[in-house]
């Protein structure tokens, strides 16, 4: 039988020695212990727990960092003071739909930084239960996706913009994949096919068309694909002539991932195309026929001018040869003063018939009446207006009224310039 008795010596010697062996137990679980806590505190995520009601019951410096806080001023303190008072409703709906049989979800909300801006966060909460499955806690693991949802609004705000000047267009466009899978469209994509946008995304665009026009399409398609070059093409489309445009879009090695296809109908244009071509040929025709029309009136108008110059000639000698012989003999038949005042007047109109000032007067040039043609003969030979007078049987009042509209129509009114002086220079 063994003996229980032992000494105070022995005693205190056995519970040294099992203090010893517990030491040893209680140092690999330390050591754990504190590699947790350091890998807790190291981590770049922000990590805390708290309780159902929003109190914090742990914090890494992650988290004291992001807040600009201490872990005193949040131990036992709301998280909730760090979230818009709009989101924390649905913040709480969250963690609180957690159980054991679910224990984890992950979300994005809004919080309040140190600054007052509104950042972003993604949170992943894990409820922590207790033996009976009551949550009594939970544990959030955090990190800032401010610049993520940044990017994606401004991702979204460019495709919606993009989206915008496409269905802004009358024209069809989409993209697809290299298998022909629609991935996106505009408007008129739509419109074409009368198809919802569900009816038509996943759809292969070689589908929806004719098999005979799918056929050209499935080859020029794979033509963009093998050179990785844009492609114009026409079609005849329904009775319609219709132009594409097949666009690869390459993806950062290189490789086309997808195609861009522009279809614009251009039957109206090709028909003003033809109908413009026809009337330039037919315009070029009368323009042929105009020249030689040109031509021959061009003709016409020197034989007209040759032959006025001929006739003016012939009626110069006509007067010299058949007027002027009996004007002589006339002047020498002794003939009274009315009748010498006659004479001179006989020879000076036909002076006039002859001279090459009349001949200029009477051109379309200065529009001047017959009665004007000669009182400006009369005032370049040097009357006086009660010359003119006397010679034409008219009233001074008359001549001066001619001589007036003379002045007009040789651009003299208002001008210092004398009448008799600018016909003398009339060649």
């Amino acid at each position: 039988m063994e003996d229980t008795r032992k000494t105070k010596q022995e005693l205190i010697e056995e519970l040294q020695a099992l203090r010893s062996k517990l030491a040893r137990l209680e140092a690999p679980a330390a050591e754990d212990i504190h590699g947790l806590e350091s890998i807790l505190e190291d981590s770049p995520a922000l990590i805390c727990r708290f309780l159902p009601d929003g109190a914090l019951t742990l914090v890494n410096k992650t988290y004291c960092d992001y807040f600009g806080k201490r872990k005193e001023e949040l131990l036992g303190h709301n998280f909730f003071q760090f979230i818009p008072e709009e989101d924390r409703e649905t913040v709480k709906r969250h963690f609180l739909s957690l159980t054991r049989e679910e224990p984890m979800i992950t979300y994005e909300h809004r919080v309040i930084a140190p600054d007052g801006t509104r950042r972003w966060q993604q949170w992943t909460d894990r409820a922590l239960a207790d033996e009976k499955g009551n949550v009594q806690e939970y544990q959030s693991i955090g990190i800032d996706i401010t610049r993520r949802r940044s990017m994606e609004e401004k991702l979204q705000e460019s495709e919606a913009r993009t989206q915008a000047l496409l269905d802004a267009s009358p024209e069809v466009a989409f993209l697809i994949d290299t298998r022909g899978n629609v991935l996106a469209f505009n408007k008129a994509f739509s419109l074409r096919f009368g198809r919802t946008a569900e009816e038509l995304l996943g759809k292969n665009v070689l589908d929806l068309i004719p098999s005979d026009l799918g056929k050209t399409q499935k080859t020029v398609g794979l033509e963009v694909i093998r050179n990785a070059t844009l492609i114009r093409h026409k079609d005849k489309v329904a009775g319609l002539l219709v132009e594409k445009s097949i666009c690869p879009v390459l993806n950062s090695r290189g490789e086309v991932v997808q195609l861009a296809v522009f279809s614009r109908n251009i039957t109206q244009e090709e028909e003003m195309k033809l109908a413009l071509r026809e009337r330039e040929r037919k315009l070029k025709s009368k323009s042929k026929t105009l020249e030689e029309l040109n031509v021959a009136l061009k003709v016409l108008l020197e034989k007209r001018t040759q032959d006025r110059e001929e006739l003016e000639e012939k009626v110069v000698s006509n007067i010299k040869l058949l007027a002027e012989p009996y004007l002589i003999k006339l002047a020498g038949s002794g003939l009274t003063e009315k009748q010498s005042a006659y004479l001179d007047i006989l020879k000076s109109h036909l002076n006039d018939i002859a001279s090459p000032l009349a001949r200029r007067l009477s051109s379309d040039q200065y529009h001047l009446t017959p009665k004007e043609m000669h009182v400006a003969m009369l005032i370049k030979d040097g009357k006086t207006t009660k010359d003119i007078a006397e010679l034409t049987n008219s009233s001074v009042r008359t001549v001066e009224f001619h001589r007036e509209n003379l002045r007009k129509k040789f651009d003299l009114r208002n001008k210092k310039s004398n009448l008799r002086s600018l016909l003398l220079t009339i060649p």
